[in-house]
């Protein structure tokens, strides 16, 4: 990565979530190196199971959880979470 994400006031309140923009993502990331690591790791490979699928009651239509983990072993661990609510649409 080129450098931090500066936001001037997110860190000092804790109660808040840190927003990014595109620009700002766009300025930290070396797309170069960004490629290269991905390469790097899909050569390696991983561990990923099946995504795990969960419903969430609501009063509308309600929604979807999924969780889709990945890792290396003795290395890398992460987790990608999305939400899918169709009355937010």
């Amino acid at each position: 990565m080129r450098g931090s994400i500066a936001v001037p006031g997110q860190l000092e309140n804790q109660d808040s979530m840190l927003q990014i923009t595109k620009e700002q993502v766009a300025q930290a990331l070396d797309w170069p190196s960004l490629v290269e690591a991905l390469r790097a790791a899909f050569k390696a490979g991983c561990e990923a199971p099946v995504r795990h699928h969960h419903e969430v009651a609501t009063s509308g239509a309600g929604g979807t959880l999924l969780l889709m983990p990945a890792w290396q072993v003795d290395r890398y661990l992460g987790v990608k979470i999305a939400t899918v609510f169709p009355d937010n649409a």
